[in-house]
């Protein structure tokens, strides 16, 4: 086996370690933050912007707030939400995101079929995350969606300095020991 070889297989399980680490930070988590679409939502925020309307006909208020606009802009925002640069931060890590934005950027620069569907598949997984009640399954399914998806990069990121590297490395396993409280997807965590 060639150095490269080696260098890019280390670099793929110490990948594999970090996430499969902050995997198991999550499973203290008691109630996971929902980026649930609430069809009440819906029907709530289109009373709102029809009430805030101010000497408007109603029917007109109406015509520009009504169900189909308001879902649009609510799941858009709900999935935004999922690409939060400091939820992602807290998902992936440090080293985690450079290979998640690596990965984007040579899946959009190669135009390979499986990079692209390997994306569609993280896509789904923020549609899934969206539309089910259930925050804990809608998470574990997001995350997994994005670590298998930034392992891609393991081609590129081993062309950086092994020096890089190891600095990229011990910040993320910091980051992820310091940041064990999860703030931005778990609401209550408790550890027995």
């Amino acid at each position: 086996m060639d150095k490269s070889k080696l260098k890019r297989a280390l670099v793929v399980f110490v990948l594999i370690v970090l996430f499969s680490f902050r995997l198991w930070q999550t499973t203290g988590c008691q109630k996971f933050k929902s980026f649930y679409l609430n069809p009440q939502a819906v029907t709530i925020k289109v009373e709102e912007d029809v009430g805030t309307d101010r000497g408007v006909d109603r029917n007109i208020s109406r015509f520009f707030h009504n169900k189909y606009q308001s879902r649009f802009v609510l799941t858009v925002q709900s999935m935004t939400s999922m690409l939060d640069a400091r939820l992602l931060t807290d998902v992936l890590g440090p080293l985690g995101v450079l290979a998640f934005a690596v990965s984007v950027y040579t899946t959009i620069k190669t135009k390979k079929i499986l990079g692209i569907l390997h994306f569609f598949i993280v896509f789904l997984a923020v549609l899934f995350a969206t539309f089910t009640p259930y925050a804990k399954q809608g998470f574990y399914l997001w995350a997994v969606a994005l670590y298998s998806f930034s392992l891609r990069s393991s081609k590129t990121i081993v062309k950086l300095p092994t020096w890089l590297i190891l600095l990229l490395v011990v910040a993320t396993f910091w980051y992820f020991s310091f940041s064990w409280q999860l703030e931005s997807f778990c609401h209550d965590i408790f550890f027995n």
